[in-house]
């Protein structure tokens, strides 16, 4: 069985329920056509098992998820990332990451580790900010894109960036610190889409590229 679903209730007992979920290679083409085309893909298989408690009305969730062999390819910017086979652990409602991520076209990672605390789940359903983030990103000459010119993507060439980010808070308010620096090697084009800016205005002058060893040369007096 690829995905197989348990469990029982009793209403009367103090463990009203109990239910267990295993996902044992779930391949992502059979997920796939309920994701928009037009912004992501997934290929290889999903592992995972979970388990969910009911004792006087407190839910309990407990597992962990798996990637196994997958990529994602982002489709606005044409890129395919790696996923990290870490497991992502759920205790207690509570889902660490710790040596996860994602793997760049040029081999370099960018680390994700924290903790996503989905506290009260019968709550945290109705409202975010029951569910708290304690997340940090990091990454070094990690390539965010990868993509020659063509037709479809928003942008096209190569991109390559420095990360370090700290995403803190309830997710209706969540807190962003950190910086994100493009480094050498950079060099992106922007594609205007049929209909944009283009056809409706002159964007000549929209950006304008000053050498500024020429506004600095100062005759001297």
């Amino acid at each position: 069985d690829v995905v197989l679903l348990s469990g029982e209730y009793k209403p009367n007992a103090e463990e009203s329920m109990k239910l267990n979920l295993s996902i044992e290679s779930l391949p992502f083409a059979s997920i796939n056509p309920f994701i928009p085309a037009d912004l992501l893909s997934l290929t290889g298989e999903l592992n995972g098992k979970f388990s969910l408690t009911d004792v006087q009305k407190e839910i309990k969730m407990n597992g962990f998820l798996q990637f196994e062999d997958v990529d994602l390819t982002l489709s606005t910017i044409g890129t395919t990332f790696a996923l990290s086979p870490e497991k992502v652990i759920m205790k207690d409602n509570k889902i660490t990451m710790y040596n996860f991520g994602l793997t760049g076209p040029n081999k370099q990672p960018m680390q994700v580790e924290g903790t996503v605390n989905l506290g009260n789940i019968s709550e945290s359903f109705t409202d975010f900010g029951n569910i708290i983030s304690d997340v940090l990103i990091t990454a070094s000459n990690f390539q965010l894109i990868n993509v020659k010119k063509n037709n479809k993507t928003l942008v096209y060439g190569k991109a390559f960036s420095d990360m370090f980010l700290l995403i803190q808070g309830p997710m209706n308010n969540l807190t962003l610190a950190g910086n994100v620096a493009l480094l050498n090697g950079t060099e992106l084009t922007y594609t205007l889409k049929d209909g944009g800016m283009a056809q409706q205005e002159d964007v000549s002058d929209l950006v304008t590229f000053t050498a500024f060893t020429d506004t600095l040369n100062v005759d001297e007096v």
